[in-house]
């Protein structure tokens, strides 16, 4: 069945029984020992339909979300690189790398489908630990000169269980609003200027 995902096969097609890839799957359903694999393919096909399968060579896509109104461009995140997937031609058309260290590392990753801003935040490990917010206004990660400002850790020697560091952008038309949770547990907020090219506040919403 995912081989005919793939492939852009229609799963409705009947066999010489009448019966589809679809019927075949949901006769598995009652029973107890049925794969998770064959759990997600049902998903796909009944639920929310697979659109594309890709494979970034050589690294591990940790998020992927759509780009844009028309939900034809998917940006993704790997440890190290960002970039932007094109489902009409199925190609990657933008990746950039944004962490050639293992001290570093993209954390997060945040979209507005509207505006087409791409976040990124960026875990700098070592002696003087930090976060950088990386942000394209307009998505244009290989040309756009991003804003970028630093977090500092501010963490204290408490080896308590925190959440991981993450970070959220805004979903409408109006100057992007971006919200971060740090390693050292602060979550704070930033709006951005109308032009997009600087910041216009900072507010820590909560500390640890």
């Amino acid at each position: 069945v995912r081989l005919l995902l793939c492939s852009r096969a229609n799963h409705l097609q009947q066999d010489r029984n009448g019966l589809t890839p679809v019927d075949y799957l949901k006769s598995c359903e009652g029973f107890p020992d049925v794969s998770s694999n064959v759990k997600q393919i049902m998903s796909d096909l009944v639920e929310g339909p697979t659109q594309e399968v890709a494979v970034i060579e050589n690294k591990q896509v940790l998020s992927a979300c759509f780009a844009n109104p028309r939900c034809n461009m998917v940006a993704f995140q790997t440890e190290s690189t960002v970039g932007v997937y094109d489902l009409e031609t199925s190609s990657v058309t933008v990746k950039k790398v944004l962490s050639k260290s293992k001290a570093s590392g993209i954390r997060s990753m945040a979209v507005n489908p509207k505006t087409g801003s791409i976040a990124a935040l960026i875990e700098m490990t070592g002696d003087s630990p930090s976060e950088v917010v990386m942000m394209w206004p307009h998505g244009e990660i290989e040309v756009e000169q991003p804003l970028q400002w630093c977090i500092q850790d501010g963490a204290s020697g408490s080896k308590a269980k925190r959440l991981p560091p993450t970070i959220a952008c805004s979903r409408s038309d109006a100057p992007p609003i971006i919200a971060c949770r740090s390693s050292g547990g602060a979550i704070l907020a930033w709006r951005l200027h109308s032009s997009c090219a600087q910041l216009s506040s900072e507010i820590i919403l909560a500390e640890d």
